[in-house]
């Protein structure tokens, strides 16, 4: 059962990792929601895919970028589902003139 928590809290952790890479990714001048998603999912790679069935969306929504990343730890206790899902959100960056 340990070692269940331990890929639970480790999955946990890197989709909340993937959600705010995917953030920072989508919210930049000039990118958008597919920059983001692309971001997330290298990062779970990065990460050794520690997620099962991870799926990565980013959405652009009243001037913010909204990223979630839901999977499923790997499994090592049979019957023993568990699922992750983490969400982020930052501002969309937006180039302001100086004022005169």
């Amino acid at each position: 059962m340990v070692f269940q928590a331990m890929e639970y809290f480790w999955a946990r952790q890197a989709a909340e990792t993937a959600a705010r890479q995917a953030v920072e990714a989508a919210r930049v001048l000039g990118a958008n929601d597919r920059d983001g998603t692309l971001r997330g999912d290298t990062v779970l790679q990065q990460l050794g895919s520690p997620l099962e069935r991870a799926s990565v969306s980013v959405a652009t929504q009243n001037g913010a970028v909204v990223a979630t990343v839901t999977g499923q730890p790997h499994q090592l206790i049979p019957g023993v589902a568990l699922g992750v899902t983490a969400t982020a959100q930052g501002p969309l960056e937006q180039f302001r003139p100086p004022p005169p």
